[in-house]
């Protein structure tokens, strides 16, 4: 870790409320002398007036141009900043919240949404210049960089830091937060879990004195609660020779639970005590002041309430201002009973779990009970075992009955009194214990660790294929942090999809690394799937490979692949904690693809076909080989594939689709030979790679057929052709990027806003006119590309409005008609099938529409109501939701239309979204063994 002209190792808590930082000079710092500071960071405190302070909050204010150049902001590095960090952030976003960026931490961990795009704030139209959540991230990093660098001898990017996340981040959520990191200018950087930085800081305190306070066999839990997420961590103490040895026992799931979601329960129990339903930016002024005005009341047991006060609309400044009263009584009680309840040891775990409310957008926990995720973590990560000693940390825990509270419920399920080890600033413990985790990495400090507890395999092909093998790649008790080689030569395909199957082990001892065993004796681990990239040209080629292996202090798995004949280096993460989670839990592999959690069912299509199936496919590579070779003419290839699989396609699941995809795509360049073959290529290939996510290899399959698009149909002149062509690409669209999407709809959009008719062009053919069953596909298409701009999606909806306008009644019955509705449905939908949040249509917009659409006559049906239903749903996030008001005179609306109360209950109640909602929002059922998760 330490770089040879590091002379501070500095620990950087970046969090979602606060953030600090800590360090330590190496020429101060010895085994019996070790000097942890932390770092005072400059920063603009009000208006003019620059402050220290040893916490930065983790606040960005956005200003506007005349204030930038004005003066006001200026701070010592930067005269006219872009952004403004910390107090002044924090204080300014109580005048202005639609120019502040807060729970950045929390974004950054959110599949839900494009994490790179400009999405901060949220749920604020396009005012200002927003900034995405790894940009504000690395804007915190930016500040306390430019503070070091301004006071301190040394600069902090030729330093070496340690930047520590919650245990419970993923792989995206860390790869992120290093790729902040390095926009703001940091270099030696290495991560930290924020309930081991919390323990270090502890050992900082006591190392001298650690034999008297712990004794073989104690474990303790790490009880962090921050601004925005929860972490449980269990280490226990072991005595070797006499020694103390400190070793990580078990790691919780990730929890969007913290600060944020109490701050949100009392801004709700407010508004409701204001009598007025706020607009986003009146909600998240009032978010900002019930944040400031919680801390203050539990800080000071004197403070009996504070007034939170609204604006409103009346004619004088203090007749419009709503007022409500916050009592410290009620804050403490809302707090203890909501967030922290007395739960029964014996409360079993298989609890229903209901849709979470979204306020700011963010997938928080449903179940807001601290308390109930930790009897989780404790039975099924802890197996059973209670901790004799818990160390509290995280702002959220910071109030004294709150700990008190935790230390009784979980002495009572102990059946006996569990002590609280002494946390000294709850603040700054994090960023003091990652700078002494530094020192413990040189030696210098107590070390937590005492290796993994599993040994690692890798598969690999038998000497004769006829049963599995796995060689080891990292032995029980390997310190994490080491790199190891295997003394092995392996061979891997390059420029294909390869599957890199991971096995793990706690009952053999004694294999070595680089030992062959059989597989079947360890237990199997989801494997990784990707492609290694080798030559210009692309071809398909075996290689001789070294393996190098490491684990690193955040539970991930590297593997290095290192080409043996050239420079070529390829980087495997297999994440630990994920897979270990879900072997706890019984549950399957999950993959976050563009905003859309992915679960499967089977973990690899080759596990999950069975022996039959495979010869099944072994027939049905061969049929269709002879069939779009033109040698078998007339046949029914659906039917014939059918009988050969013994079951109709419907019920195909996603393994058997994707190995008839994966055949077909071989068989692509068949297509120009008929049009009668090129139209059965699209339908049947559409078919089974449809949505275009759900299994590991997709990506890689939708990067073969995107240069498709622009190769165009071999018959652009036959209509069944086309008919397939805009089928295609809308089955697979799931699959494909923003940039692809916008590609296409720029296409169709030449086709749907365009006046004249078909005409021919100064070169080429004719261009077909379009019959109305091809206009109806082409609509469906566009409602299957959710990734494109809101401004679009806007555009395609109010050209529906003005086409339905014409018509005396609309008759939904008619398939043109029916198209249009559901693409009405699928434009303005609160819930998107797959894509990412911020690519909803303004609520604002979309109530609209409704009002237009209740003075259209219309004859009511089932498609129409879902449409409707679909542009009113509640979910819960302010920022998408159209107000109650207009979500009601929509259910009447409907009701009085004959929608019955089942029909209309997701627009007035968080209902989630059922699989037949997805289905229909897809267009068509979707493959059995995928499941799409909010």
């Amino acid at each position: 870790m330490a770089g040879k002209s590091a002379r501070y190792i500095i620990g950087i808590d970046l969090g979602t409320t606060n953030s600090a930082v800590g360090y330590v000079d190496l020429a101060d710092a010895s085994p019996e002398a070790i000097h942890i500071k932390s770092f005072e960071i400059l920063q603009l405190v009000g208006e003019g007036h620059i402050g220290k302070r040893f916490t930065l909050p983790s606040f960005l204010y956005l200003p506007d141009e005349k204030e930038r150049l004005s003066g006001t902001l200026s701070l010592p590095w930067d005269k006219t900043p872009k952004h403004i960090t910390g107090e002044f952030a924090r204080t300014r976003g109580l005048d202005l919240p639609g120019r502040m960026v807060s729970s950045a931490k929390s974004w950054l961990c959110h599949g839900g949404v494009e994490r790179k795009a400009k999405i901060l704030p949220w749920g604020v139209d396009d005012v200002v210049e927003k900034v995405s959540p790894v940009e504000a991230s690395s804007a915190y990093l930016h500040h306390m960089r430019k503070a070091w660098n301004h006071v301190m001898d040394a600069p902090m990017e030729e330093q070496d830091v340690v930047l520590t996340v919650p245990a419970s981040f993923d792989e995206v959520a860390r790869e992120l937060t290093l790729e902040a990191a390095k926009e703001a200018g940091l270099k030696n950087v290495t991560l930290l879990e924020e309930p081991l930085a919390a323990f270090y800081a502890w050992l900082s305190y006591n190392e001298d004195r650690i034999e008297s306070l712990l004794k073989e066999g104690d474990l303790i839990l790490v009880f962090d609660v921050g601004g925005g997420t929860t972490d449980f961590t269990l280490v226990r103490c072991n005595i070797s020779q006499g020694k103390i040895q400190l070793e990580r026992q078990a790691v919780g799931d990730h929890l969007l639970l913290g600060g944020d979601n109490i701050d949100l329960a009392l801004t709700a129990k407010a508004e409701k005590a204001l009598g007025k339903e706020l607009k986003p930016l009146e909600w998240q002024g009032l978010l900002n002041q019930i944040r400031a005005i919680k801390e203050r009341l539990l800080e000071d047991p004197n403070k009996e309430s504070e007034l939170v006060r609204i604006a409103g609309r009346g004619r004088g400044l203090v007749a419009g201002t709503l007022t409500a009263e916050i009592k410290r009584t009620e804050v403490l009680k809302d707090i203890l009973e909501g967030f922290f309840p007395e739960i029964p040891f014996d409360e079993p775990l298989d609890t229903k779990k209901e849709a979470a409310l979204r306020e700011m957008g963010l997938p928080f926990e449903s179940d807001p009970a601290v308390t109930r995720h930790l009897l989780r973590f404790i039975k099924i990560h802890g197996q059973g075992v209670l901790p004799n000693y818990v160390l509290f940390n995280g702002g959220a825990l910071k109030p004294e009955p709150i700990r008190e509270k935790l230390l009784n419920v979980i002495s009572s399920w102990a059946g006996t009194k569990v002590k609280a080890l002494t946390s000294e600033s709850l603040d700054l413990a994090i960023s003091r214990g990652a700078a002494y985790y530094g020192l413990s990495k040189l030696g210098l400090g107590l070390k937590v660790g005492g290796g993994i507890p599993r040994a690692y395999y890798i598969g690999v092909k038998g000497d004769k294929g006829e049963s599995k093998k796995a060689v080891c790649v990292l032995e029980r008790g390997t310190e994490e942090g080491s790199e190891v080689e295997v003394p092995r030569t392996f061979k891997a395909i390059t420029n294909q999809p390869v599957s890199f199957k991971l096995y793990s082990s706690t009952t053999r001892k004694g294999d070595s690394i680089g030992a062959v065993v059989e597989a079947g004796e360890l237990h199997e681990l989801p494997p990784l799937v990707t492609v290694l990239r080798y030559g210009k040209k692309g071809a398909q080629k075996e290689i001789p490979v070294n393996v190098r292996a490491t684990v690193t202090a955040i539970g991930t798995l590297e593997l290095f692949c290192v080409s043996s004949q050239s420079p070529h280096r390829w980087r495997l993460q297999f994440d630990l904690r994920a897979q270990e989670k879900a072997r706890a839990k019984t549950m399957p592999q999950e993959n976050v693809i563009e905003g859309v959690r992915v679960k499967q069912k089977q973990s690899t299509q080759e596990e999950a076909l069975s022996p039959a199936d495979k010869k099944a496919i072994e027939e049905a590579e061969r049929v269709l080989k002879e069939f779009f070779d033109g040698s078998k003419k007339g046949m029914s290839l659906t039917k014939v594939l059918q009988d050969l699989i013994g079951m109709e396609k419907n019920l195909w699941t996603l393994p058997l689709l994707r190995a008839i995809t994966d055949i077909l795509l071989k068989l692509e360049k068949k297509r120009a030979l008929s049009p009668s073959l090129e139209a059965q290529w699209f339908n049947l290939t559409g078919y089974t790679l449809r949505p275009g996510i759900g299994d590991s290899v997709d990506p890689w399959r939708i990067k073969s057929i995107w240069p498709i698009w622009f190769k165009g149909l071999y018959f652009p002149n036959e209509l069944s052709d086309r008919l397939q062509w805009w089928i295609f690409w809308r089955r697979v669209s799931a699959g494909l990027t923003p940039g692809q999407q916008e590609q296409i709809f720029g296409q169709i959009s030449k086709v749907l806003f365009s006046k004249t008719k078909g005409k021919r062009g100064k070169r080429g053919p004719k261009t077909p006119k379009l019959s109305n069953e091809e206009k109806k596909e082409i609509l469906f298409l566009v409602g299957a590309l959710e990734k494109i701009g809101p401004q679009n999606k806007v555009n395609v909806g109010e050209l529906i409005l003005e086409e339905l306008a014409k018509k005396k009644i609309i008759r939904p019955q008619d398939p043109h008609v029916k198209a249009k509705i559901w693409l009405l449905g699928k434009i303005g939908a609160r819930s998107l099938f797959y894509g990412p949040q911020e690519r909803t249509v303004s609520p604002n917009i979309v109530s609209r529409w409704l009002k237009r659409l209740r003075t259209f006559n219309i004859e009511p049906s089932q498609s129409f109501f879902r449409a409707m239903v679909s542009m009113a749903r509640f979910t819960g996030d302010r920022a998408r939701d159209l107000t109650r008001e207009d979500r009601e005179d929509t259910r009447l609306w409907l009701q009085a239309l004959g929608a019955n109360d089942e029909l209309t209950r997701p627009i007035v109640e968080l209902v989630p979204l059922e699989e037949e909602d997805r289905s229909y929002s897809f267009g068509e059922e979707l493959p059995l063994g995928l499941v799409l998760e909010d």
